[in-house]
């Protein structure tokens, strides 16, 4: 297989088979500009992390700046939420989102316990808001991101050039990928 064709089928993947040219783009361009704009602000800020703390967060921020954009497209709630997807598959979609433990590993400024409340608050709130009737789940959606931005206020600690972690994290897993929407034709 080519490694044109190993993209290609690994986009589909993420953002769905029917993702059309327009969404491609604009996420193509959001992740490439939001990764740009975020080297450079950690570069005006003067933040001081080793090439291995760098090029890690680097791929966690594309991963969480693309996965807002790319889950919130037409074509991948479409494809994130076909029939034969299932309460268990987004479960494990939620579930291997374990950046809060290898930012924890990363920067002592977060700490273990901390790393596992952030992770435990995601379950529980994605549990609960796959759970309620289709009619109130984007209400119980906003509900829990907006206590996540109280327990990110209040308890979750990160470094400088890691404050936009948790917000979007919660907003990616919460907003973008959970809440099934009616999806307008094309």
């Amino acid at each position: 297989m080519s490694s044109q064709n190993w993209v290609k089928k690994a986009w589909s993947q993420l953002a769905g088979p029917e993702s059309t040219r327009v969404e491609n783009w604009i996420n193509g361009l959001w992740i490439i500009l939001t990764a740009v704009a975020f080297l450079i602000s950690l570069g005006i800020r003067e933040i001081q992390w080793s090439w291995v703390q760098l090029l890690i967060v680097i791929l966690i921020f594309v991963d969480i700046t693309g996965g807002v954009s790319v889950n919130a497209s037409n074509s991948a709630k479409a494809w994130w939420h076909r029939p034969s997807q299932t309460k268990k598959d987004h479960i494990y979609f939620v579930l291997i989102h374990i950046q809060p433990f290898i930012l924890a590993l990363l920067f002592t400024e977060i700490t273990w316990i901390q790393a596992t409340v952030a992770y435990l608050f995601l379950l529980l709130a994605s549990l609960i808001i796959l759970s309620v009737p289709l009619f109130i789940q984007r209400l119980v959606a906003f509900i829990f991101y907006t206590l996540s931005l109280a327990l990110i206020q209040y308890y979750l600690n990160t470094p400088p050039g890691l404050e936009w972690f948790y917000p979007l994290f919660y907003l990616k897993l919460f907003l973008a990928h959970l809440v099934k929407e009616s999806i307008p034709e094309k």
